[in-house]
């Protein structure tokens, strides 16, 4: 009699659009259960399968996906891990709170979203950055990125959700923030005396004028959007928006 074995296994395309090895196995009712190997490779899914068959854990506990653990990351009032540290006296603010979600949605979530979480690898997340790379980002808005993630994964290993965290392996990229410094008075004098409005701000004024108003008072550039015409007096400008 031919040997049966306990799984099945076969390819399926996720929302990425790279294609991952599943299996099929049944419970102890015949009821049919499909978990993903988290492989793209057929050797190493049946490696696992064979692994779980031998620990009796080709039937999973119900282990979220990254898109489903994360559903309230980073949303100010829901996120646990910001309430915990919000809870133990540390501020943080709104701004900061909307961004990390801005960057979950926008880079993180596309290619994990389907993934248990115990099932990314170190891997997956380096040639996820390669994938920011080739969308011209800044090496330091990537791992501005990557922190968001590694927050993520830190908390999911404290709290016992992820036996290996993946994150722990992976190397940030080098800064690649320009120093901006401070004009000196010889450039300075290049930005706005004689023909610069014409050779360096191309006759636009509104270009010329903020960017003068901010250089003679120390104004912030929301400062200088938000200036209004009675604001503006003839011995001071009261600085009152923002």
């Amino acid at each position: 009699m031919r040997y049966k074995e306990p799984f099945t296994i076969f390819r399926r395309k996720v929302p990425s659009g790279a294609y991952i090895y599943y299996y099929t196995t049944y419970d102890e009712l015949g009821r049919r259960k499909q978990y993903s190997t988290g492989s793209n490779k057929r050797l190493e899914a049946k490696r696992v399968c064979y692994e779980l068959f031998k620990k009796d854990r080709l039937i999973q506990p119900q282990i979220p996906t990254f898109g489903d653990y994360t559903a309230s990351w980073y949303i100010e009032g829901e996120c646990p891990y910001t309430n915990a540290r919000i809870a133990r006296g540390l501020r943080i603010s709104k701004n900061y709170i909307d961004r990390q979600r801005k960057e979950l949605e926008n880079f993180i979530l596309p290619t994990f979203r389907y993934f248990r979480i115990d099932q990314i690898k170190t891997g997956h997340i380096e040639n996820w950055l390669l994938t920011l790379k080739e969308q011209e980002l800044s090496n330091t808005y990537i791992n501005h990125i990557l922190k968001a993630f590694r927050k993520i994964l830190n908390e999911a290993e404290r709290l016992g959700d992820i036996d290996f965290n993946p994150v722990k392996a992976v190397k940030p990229f080098k800064n690649d923030t320009v120093d901006r410094g401070i004009a000196s008075e010889e450039e300075f004098s290049k930005l706005f005396k004689g023909d610069a409005l014409k050779d360096i701000w191309s006759d636009k004024k509104i270009y010329y004028a903020i960017n003068y108003l901010a250089a003679c008072t120390g104004m912030r550039l929301g400062e200088c959007l938000a200036l209004d015409y009675k604001n503006i007096h003839e011995e001071h400008i009261h600085v009152c928006l923002s």
